[in-house]
């Protein structure tokens, strides 16, 4: 039996969870699938919004939950220097627990890190890394780490106890809350992120429910389970591969599976805290995980005067940038973010609604959402693109040196496609059909196109159309290829399709071999731009 993708293997686990399958125990997946064990153990242990549900029966509090009478083995136990005294929440990454120690009175909170299965070497040192860039972190947006170790192979953290819920909590009790008070909220969010970048942390995982309201007035972010250290003595223990973050309010460069993250990955975490506290609803929202994370990398979110019609203009444009798909649209740094609000606050203009047309237009140009799912193809795009260019140069020899019989135009083209077929089979190891979501509209496109062109042909040589029409026509269907693709793909493959548009006007008052010799140029140049786009999303 053949190996399978582990793409194909993740949409398995996405599938048993939305079915409330019991198989969700990592060791069922790592004994199915021994091949693919450390790419999964590193899976398991970031997903922690697909951890096991808190009962229905365990009342809210502090942290979002309040251990009540649950039966816990753990509560009573010492973990270090610390007695825990009740659980009150729990999540993916591990449980948070009501704590005392003999020498600190004040209250604390104690989070022991899931371990088992997906507690390798490599995970405890990664959270040796994440717990000490933590401790290092000093400012009053962020709920301190005041200590970290292990005992009896259990990681843990200490915090103090914020008396106060999370802002998730906060939103489902009171809904979306006043336009000035979400503003000041977030420069304060923004301002502690900024801190964090600051000290060469990335949070990863920007949420309401990892957001405490104090008091259930300032906001303090917690929870840098998911951060990433980029001290020169931190390793940096994150693997390409991994899919970190919480769905609903992931930045698509983490839903795409290796995608590069950094502090924009932030700046779009705090939009959407910002866009979650005007609308009292997530950016990217769905029946299932899967489709979610559809949402994420296909979809801009829904204006937020489509849920309040309050809310002004320059501030809708400011959340549209921070949640912008282009990282390169989004504010550069959580400090440009917090200082554009003040700007809103004082009444000045802000930069965001200095970005114009122009400037949206060349951020849809850049779009590629898709890019990781085609980094592997650049050798063969390149490789196509020569293909079209040396049968449509023979074309136009033939036709430059007076051979006018149709073998000499129909046996370049149909050497072409055999080529063109065999150079798919190679590269996909003799598989010919689409096999994700992101190559399907690409078949669909250039198979429309290879029958419109070949009704074309038809039409010419059998249909009474002069010949004179067939490079013209053939360089417009082409064209329309082009931008097609650019909708679903890169979006720089517009402007190819409409160079193609351009010059299928010229081609009527050029000689027919001239016409072959430009379109045979016109695709050789665009499948080179596309395979040198595509070399350095592989390099990222």
């Amino acid at each position: 039996m053949p190996q399978k993708d582990l793409d194909e293997i993740l949409a398995e686990i996405f599938l048993a969870q939305e079915e409330g399958s019991s198989d969700l125990d990592p060791a069922v997946w790592f004994s199915r699938y021994p091949e693919h064990v450390e790419e999964l153990r590193e899976f398991f242990r970031n997903q922690d919004w697909m951890a096991t549900p808190v009962p229905d029966d365990i009342e809210k509090g502090p942290f979002g939950i309040d251990g009540g009478d649950n039966e816990d083995p753990l509560i009573g136990k010492t973990i270090g220097e610390y007695r825990l005294i009740d659980r009150i929440a729990c999540g993916g990454m591990g449980t948070v627990y009501r704590t005392e120690h003999p020498r600190l009175l004040h209250p604390l909170a104690i989070k022991i890190v899931r371990g088992g299965a997906i507690a390798d070497e490599e995970a405890r040192r990664r959270f040796a890394a994440e717990a000490k860039a933590a401790s290092a972190l000093k400012h009053p947006g962020l709920v301190p780490i005041v200590d970290y170790g292990n005992d009896v192979q259990a990681d843990y953290l200490v915090m103090p106890l914020v008396d106060g819920c999370t802002l998730q909590d906060y939103l489902g009790r009171r809904g979306p809350i006043a336009i000035h008070s979400a503003i000041e909220w977030a420069i304060q969010m923004a301002d502690a992120i900024d801190h964090a970048h600051g000290k060469g942390v990335l949070h990863r995982d920007l949420k309401p429910e990892n957001v405490l309201l104090e008091d259930d007035q300032r906001p303090m972010v917690t929870d840098f389970g998911l951060a990433r250290v980029d001290w020169e003595d931190s390793p940096r223990l994150t693997r390409t591969g991994q899919i970190l973050g919480t769905p609903h309010y992931m930045s698509p460069e983490q839903a795409i599976r290796g995608g590069n993250v950094e502090p924009r990955s932030d700046v779009y975490g705090l939009g959407g805290l910002l866009y979650a506290m005007l609308s009292g609803k997530p950016p990217h929202d769905g029946e299932s995980v899967v489709e979610v994370l559809r949402s994420v990398v296909q979809d801009h979110p829904l204006p937020l005067t489509a849920w309040r019609r309050d809310v002004p203009t320059v501030v809708e444009r400011i959340v549209s940038r921070c949640l912008a798909s282009d990282p390169n649209q989004r504010y550069a740094s959580a400090a440009d973010l917090a200082e554009d609000l003040r700007k809103y606050q004082r009444g000045e203009r802000t930069w965001a609604e200095q970005q114009n047309l122009l400037a949206t237009v060349l951020g849809e140009l850049r779009r590629d959402q898709y890019g990781q799912a085609f980094q592997y193809w650049p050798r063969a795009v390149a490789a196509f693109g020569i293909i079209i260019f040396v049968a449509h140069l023979m074309i136009a020899i033939a036709g430059y040196l007076g051979f006018d019989s149709p073998v000499f135009f129909f046996g370049p083209r149909l050497l072409m496609l055999g080529a063109l077929a065999i150079g798919i089979g190679y590269w996909r190891s003799w598989r010919w059909l689409p096999r994700t979501v992101a190559e399907r509209p690409v078949y669909s496109i250039w198979l429309g196109y290879l029958a419109a062109q070949g009704t074309v042909n038809l039409l010419i040589f059998g249909g009474g159309l002069e010949a004179d029409w067939l490079f013209p026509l053939t360089t417009v269907l082409s064209g329309l290829g082009f931008i097609a693709m650019s909708g679903h793909v890169w979006g720089v493959s517009a402007v190819f399709g409409i160079a193609m548009l351009a010059s299928s006007l010229v081609m009527p008052l050029m000689p027919s071999w001239a016409e072959s010799l430009l379109f045979g140029l016109l695709w050789l140049a665009s499948l080179l731009a596309i395979s040198s786009h595509y070399r350095r999303v592989r390099k990222r």
